[in-house]
This record gives structure tokens, C-alpha cells and sequence, in this order.
């Protein structure tokens, strides 16, 4: 089953946050023009993400190509437990973003060795995602703790992400056993801001009192 988001024109502004005494945004509410609170418990976010062999997806990403995507494969919850996995797809054009999303079992992920070409059946996707597929392989895994916000007005969505680690995935080991894998710890959170285009001017006020 594919989905795609309900907003459009969506904007998502990421802040890195070098102040490691920072533990949740409730920390500095009082600096910010915003009545918060948290719509969702925290949870543990993971991700697959998928690439070329040369990397272009990121190297897209990287120097702001102004019609880019990535793809991975998001769970929840325990690191090994792959439940509920959803194979998101991500673009953007310019600075508005947007995304699909597809349901996937778990038994087909591990059977199919998690080949997402093997995965999706193509008239699921647009025509500019298919002909990539066949060339993208699972690359990084990155998990991290999530705190989930949203201003009284639901104008602003903000979300705070801290306990960041990323593994390097060997295409030649199987990812089922991702515990196994070398950790790479990053200090730092990160911050997104998620705002529709209307609301960009009050977006900018908020993103000056950002740390």
C-alpha cells in the first residue's frame, strides 16, 4: 500500500544543536515565540537508508541539486525487531519536500535480503524513482531518540533527536543482525522545524531563537 503525505508545500528545517547539556525541547521553550507540547511518547527511530555504489543520492543531497530524493526503510521500537517497516521515499524540489510511504512485511524484507528492487512492484511508484531501483543497495543505518512536538495552533511541528548512531552496512553481511554491526556515536541533536509554506514568515521569527 502506498501513501503519501496529506501536507503540501511543506517545509522541514534541520538545526544542529552543539549544546550536548541539551536533553528535550522543553529545555528552551522559554527562548521561543511558541505555545509547545508533545504530541507522541518518545521513541526509538530507525532507518535503512539506500544508495548508489557512488553515492548519488547523497552527493545530490549534499550539494543541493534542486530535485533530489532518498529512500530508506523506517521501523520503530527495538533495533532488531524490523516491525511495522515502511519504505519511505523523499523528495524534494527546492526547499519544499514531501513523501511517499510503503507498507512492507517483514518476512519479504529479510526473504528478499532487503533488495528494495525485488521489494516494490513498479507501477507502485512514479517514473522518475523507477529506474534507479535496480542500482541502490542498503548503505547506512542510523537510530536515534525522538521527541515529538507541536505548537497549539498545529501551524508548527517541531522534533528533537538526540542518542544519534550510525553503522556502516557491509552489502556482504546480512543486515537482519544489525546489533552486530560497528557503531559510530554522533554528540550532537538535531532540531527540525516542519511549517507549510503559508506559514514561513512566523517560521522565520521562530528559526532566529533556535540554538
Amino acid at each position: 500500500m502506498i501513501n503519501t503525505n496529506n501536507d503540501k508545500d511543506r517545509y522541514e528545517r534541520k538545526f544542529l544543536v552543539e549544546n550536548t547539556s541539551l536533553t528535550c525541547l522543553k529545555n528552551i521553550r522559554f527562548l521561543l515565540p511558541l505555545d509547545l507540547h508533545e504530541i507522541y511518547s518518545d521513541r526509538l527511530v530507525n532507518s535503512i537508508y539506500y544508495d548508489t555504489e557512488n553515492l548519488l543520492l547523497a552527493k545530490n543531497s549534499i550539494e543541493g541539486n534542486s530535485s533530489r530524493f532518498k529512500i530508506r526503510l523506517r521501523y520503530y521500537g527495538d533495533i532488531n525487531s524490523f516491525e511495522s517497516p515502511l519504505l519511505e521515499i523523499k523528495y524534494k524540489n527546492g526547499e519544499i519536500g514531501n513523501k511517499y510511504k510503503i507498507s512492507l512485511k517483514k518476512e519479504d524484507i529479510i526473504n528478499k535480503n532487503f533488495n528494495v528492487n525485488e521489494l516494490l512492484e513498479k507501477n507502485m511508484l512514479p517514473y522518475q524513482f523507477v529506474n534507479i531501483l535496480s542500482f541502490l543497495r542498503p548503505k547506512v543505518f542510523i537510530s536515534y531518540k525522538r521527541n515529538y512536538y507541536i505548537t497549539t495552533s498545529d501551524k508548527f511541528r517541531l522534533t528533537f533527536d538526540s542518542n544519534i548512531n550510525f553503522k556502516i552496512i557491509n552489502r556482504n553481511k546480512i543486515i537482519f543482525g544489525i546489533r552486530d554491526y560497528p557503531q559510530i556515536r554522533y554528540s550532537n541533536k538535531i532540531i527540525e522545524l516542519k511549517y507549510l509554506k503559508e506559514n514561513e514568515i512566523q517560521a522565520n521569527q521562530i528559526e532566529k531563537k533556535l540554538p
